[in-house]
């Protein structure tokens, strides 16, 4: 792997949101708010008094159910996350302190659509230093079952997903984030771009920005999470 460096915006301002979390009765309240420099992305419920910070990154993460989930030493977890993930990677922040009062992430409307736009206008400034993007020097593919997920080289981010719907490019380069994805529902018939999303909160949880190209057939989340687990703690780039 190689190492480039760019600089980041870092939020202002406090950001909040709510809504009832997929499946949920309960009415959840996030505030997305300024965190210091190099501390990541960390969840806070504020419902609890001890034991609930979480970081995100790959010792705290975990597939349980086919979900994704992030859950610390005490077994504090927030859930439902993928969609605020995904949407922090579009606005290139990488340090935030996420509160709720519940332990799931609001849906909202079931995409990254109101998420992306209330980060969009939320205050920035970029930071006085830098952060690296994570490249490859060679490919790496895994396959399980009827699942394969492949890294490759790239001057760009790439992923190319192909299921029993067809096949669904996204490249960063081409065309903003959210006229890609965000309009891309779970529950949709163009369910390899919601695929994509998951993919890229699945990196996200590195805290690090890639450039190489992601090919993935028959997509199971466990199998990706574990191909990028492994791809960035290896790199040591697991937090």
């Amino acid at each position: 792997v190689a190492f480039k460096s760019i600089s980041l915006p870092f939020i202002l301002n406090e950001i909040s949101f709510f809504g009832k979390p997929k499946n949920k009765e309960k009415v959840v309240n996030v505030k997305i708010i300024p965190a210091n420099i190099d501390d990541g992305i960390i969840f806070k419920r504020v419902d609890l008094t001890e034991g609930n910070i979480i970081k995100l990154n790959y010792k705290n993460s975990y597939i349980e159910n086919d979900k994704l989930i992030i859950k610390n030493e005490e077994n504090i977890f927030v859930d439902n996350v993928e969609l605020l993930i995904a949407a922090l990677w579009a606005a290139k922040i990488d340090n935030a302190v996420i509160e709720l009062d519940g332990e799931s992430i609001p849906y909202i409307d079931g995409t990254t659509e109101p998420l992306s736009f209330l980060l969009t206008i939320g205050k920035t400034r970029e930071l006085d230093k830098t952060r690296n993007i994570f490249e490859l020097n060679n490919e790496i593919c895994v396959k399980f079952n009827q699942s394969s997920i492949s890294a490759k080289p790239s001057k760009s981010f790439i992923i190319d997903i192909n299921d029993e719907n067809g096949n669904f490019v996204f490249d960063n380069n081409v065309l903003p984030y959210k006229d890609y994805l965000s309009f891309s529902k779970e529950e949709s018939k163009d369910v390899s771009k919601y695929h994509a999303i998951m993919i890229i909160a699945l990196i996200f949880i590195s805290n690090s920005y890639c450039l190489f190209e992601i090919n993935a057939t028959n997509f199971d989340k466990k199998t990706v999470f574990e191909f990028f687990k492994n791809l960035f703690v290896n790199a040591g780039r697991s937090i």
